[in-house]
């Protein structure tokens, strides 16, 4: 029974390693190599092809989780959303409010390099997201 709870906790830890990471204004081929030696956890997913935006796609192992990258014409990371089963939610509730500042329901904000960055939570029916992405000042 300790052994399986040791496994969850490490399991949830590396879930939201992602996010101590700024991803936003990085180039594709940097997202790429920091997601191979940092998220070993998640694996680009080429099943599908999307003609409409320059993304990536992560999937994890159990398909609870799913990470996009969204890049501009240069291959500028815009934003990213990180799509998660409602088993996360508490622990992704708990890593927001302790890493970032929260502005209302949903909504976290942090500064880093004098850029303001929003990381919003939204829950649907099936799943629930997180989005971050710049804004202005």
């Amino acid at each position: 029974m300790i052994r399986i709870l040791f496994i969850v906790c490490i399991a949830f830890s590396t879930v939201l390693t992602c996010k101590a990471q700024q991803f936003v204004g990085k180039h594709k081929d940097e997202v790429r190599q920091i997601m191979s030696t940092e998220r070993k956890d998640v694996h680009i997913d080429e099943s599908s092809r999307n003609t409409v935006y320059n993304l990536v796609k992560y999937v994890d192992r159990n398909n609870t989780q799913t990470i996009y990258y969204v890049f501009d014409d240069t291959d500028t990371c815009k934003f990213y959303k990180t799509i998660y089963d409602y088993a996360y939610l508490r622990q992704v509730e708990r890593d927001l409010n302790h890493k970032y500042i929260r502005s209302s329901a949903g909504n976290w904000y942090y500064m880093e390099n004098k850029t303001k960055y929003l990381v919003t939570l939204k829950k649907d029916k099936w799943y629930f997201s997180v989005l971050v992405k710049r804004v202005s000042v």
